[in-house]
């Protein structure tokens, strides 16, 4: 197979999979605010934008994220998709720049035809964001899918084995970097390990003079809120729901809201702004992270919101986070019994206005020190600097 030379002029060009015009969360969000951290350091950085992925309606702040970002050059690129049994896709980009350090978010399964046509001497860097695992396993996905893909992914390095030292995995949890080391023939010091971040400072925990404990789920249907039903449902069969009130942000479905709506401390609060999901969060006592996530913001905004953490290993960065000595509730399976006890323990000692979250300072402290926006950036700009050198 041909490889093209590409240029000694680098640059890096990074590919957001939505545009920001309807879609400013988790790894549009990440991509732009690597680029303009990059482009402030002096580093030539544009953004490439999928074409034909818009993502549906444009987002009510669109104006001020727009002006956010407007010194980052951007064009849209062409995308081909193939898809594959359960729906999984493969993505074919089409004109990338041969002159750039690529960044390619979502995870070495998505990119596989881009990894065999890469450019000899091009340096490729492959994001992980979307890629979930599940003790290692593709979550979601048949086992006999992930073995396909695996194959796939070994043979297209290994028909551009040639290229291997100019390829390079940006993992954002452990559980990614082991099982990215094992499976697949990258060089270990090709495998770089980042985390996400959060706007720490903008995050703050509030009192709340409330007997009852205050029980947090963010993300709607599609993180799992169903796991936070069945714990009330549970919970009224045991005659002990009077201790708690529930609340719930993002997207729901009417008939949970019709099952729901006799009970006056069941609260479905919709879509809403950051603002107030921020103000929600202060003001509450127990946020439950119940679904299957790469690297769950979510947690990381509870914990800096001083919230008592409920979450599983379904979750594959909770060995980041216990690792660094932060206290969270680590579920093994995220079935909705294993979190009746503590919640009805931590319901009794709210109820007797006793502190139910003794590590809440030294969490806080922990969650800005290792995953603010200050010190993630300034990681993301020495792992573009280690592949640009």
């Amino acid at each position: 197979m041909h490889f093209r030379k590409v240029s000694d002029n680098l640059k890096v060009s990074l590919v957001t999979p939505v545009d920001i015009r309807y879609s400013y969360k988790a790894t549009e969000y990440l991509v732009y605010e690597y680029a303009k951290f990059l482009k402030s350091n002096g580093i030539d950085t544009e953004i490439l934008i999928t074409k034909g992925k818009d993502g549906g309606s444009q987002i009510a702040n669109y104006s001020q994220v727009k002006k956010r970002y407007r010194e980052i050059p951007k064009r849209k690129v062409d995308c081909a998709e193939m898809v594959l049994p359960f729906k999984y896709h493969l993505f074919f980009y089409d004109g990338l720049p041969q002159d750039s350090v690529m960044y390619l978010p979502f995870s070495i399964y998505d990119y596989i035809p881009n990894i065999l046509t890469k450019p000899a001497g091009q340096k490729y860097i492959i994001g992980s964001h979307g890629m979930h695992l599940k003790m290692g396993h593709i979550v979601k996905n048949h086992s006999m899918l992930e073995k396909t893909l695996n194959a796939m992914v070994r043979n297209a390095l290994r028909i551009n084995r040639k290229e291997i030292d100019n390829l390079y995995c940006h993992v954002i949890n452990k559980e990614q970097q082991e099982y990215v080391r094992k499976t697949f023939g990258f060089r270990p010091e090709n495998i770089l390990y980042v985390p996400i971040m959060i706007k720490a400072k903008d995050y703050h925990p509030e009192r709340n003079n409330s007997r009852k404990l205050r029980i947090l789920h963010v993300g709607g249907i599609g993180k799992d809120m169903q796991i936070v039903l069945e714990v009330i449902d549970m919970l009224n069969a045991m005659k002990k729901l009077s201790m708690f009130e529930f609340y719930f942000i993002g997207e729901e479905d009417n008939e949970s809201k019709r099952r729901y709506a006799h009970l006056n401390n069941v609260h479905f609060l919709g879509m809403v702004g950051d603002r107030e999901k921020i103000k929600t969060m202060g003001q509450c006592d127990v946020i439950i992270v119940p679904a299957y996530e790469t690297f769950s913001k979510t947690m990381l905004e509870g914990l800096v919101s001083g919230l008592y953490v409920l979450t599983s290993k379904r979750t594959g960065s909770w060995k980041d986070i216990t690792d660094l000595g932060i206290k969270i509730n680590v579920a093994n399976h995220g079935k909705a019994e294993e979190y009746m006890e503590p919640l009805i323990h931590l319901a009794g000692l709210k109820s007797k206005g006793k502190v139910i979250n003794m590590h809440k300072a030294i969490n806080i402290k922990k969650t800005e020190e290792n995953f603010d926006e200050s010190v993630i950036l300034k990681k993301m700009l020495e792992l573009f600097l280690k592949v640009i050198e």
